[in-house]
């Protein structure tokens, strides 16, 4: 919430946001178990799981959930039981995902993966990983995806015209000064 954004809400509804952000943090925070109990590396899965899982793909799991029920099987709770009763060691750099994927369907470990820009291959070390990441990075060769910025052309006629309606200028959740 603190990152630089387009502050389109009134300072009133910014501050509702953020206290209840605060209050949403303080309340995980006190539900996880103490870091000496469960271990660092247990307890950042854990972590990740409780915030990464809700907050990225909530809202795809509803919107499926309304053509017609089906569940996330990442997020049940019998195969994170089994996920953390696994080594740390096994799980770290996706070796866990490796393992199977080799194991099961080999024929898939000569696809390259793909990570943030740039893809690499399937054996790549995290070390080889990050080498790989940053020459890319600096020679230029990474993917570069317009797709953001062609649907937000497409959709400006559209954008124009929600910022200059009615309905928008008379919202007070908005700070309609930042859209002149």
């Amino acid at each position: 919430m603190t990152l630089p954004k387009a502050d389109i809400f009134s300072d009133e509804i910014n501050q509702l946001m953020y206290n209840g952000t605060c209050e949403q943090i303080d309340e995980m925070m006190s539900k996880l178990p103490n870091v000496k109990e469960i271990g660092f590396a247990n307890w950042l899965d854990l972590l990740a799981v409780k915030t990464r899982l809700p907050n990225i793909y909530s809202h795809e799991q509803t919107r499926l959930d309304r053509s017609h029920v089906c569940y996330m099987p990442f997020a049940q709770l019998s195969l994170l039981d089994l996920i953390f009763s696994i080594d740390v060691k096994q799980r770290k750099y996706s070796k866990l995902f490796r393992i199977i994927i080799e194991k099961h369907q080999s024929s898939l470990s000569k696809y390259p993966l793909a990570k943030n820009d740039f893809t690499y291959s399937f054996k790549s070390s995290p070390l080889r990983l990050a080498l790989t990441g940053k020459v890319k990075q600096i020679t230029g060769k990474i993917f570069k995806d317009d797709s953001k910025i062609n649907f937000l052309k497409a959709l400006s006629e559209f954008i124009g015209d929600t910022i200059n309606s009615t309905k928008l200028k008379e919202c007070s959740f908005y700070n309609y000064k930042i859209f002149k």
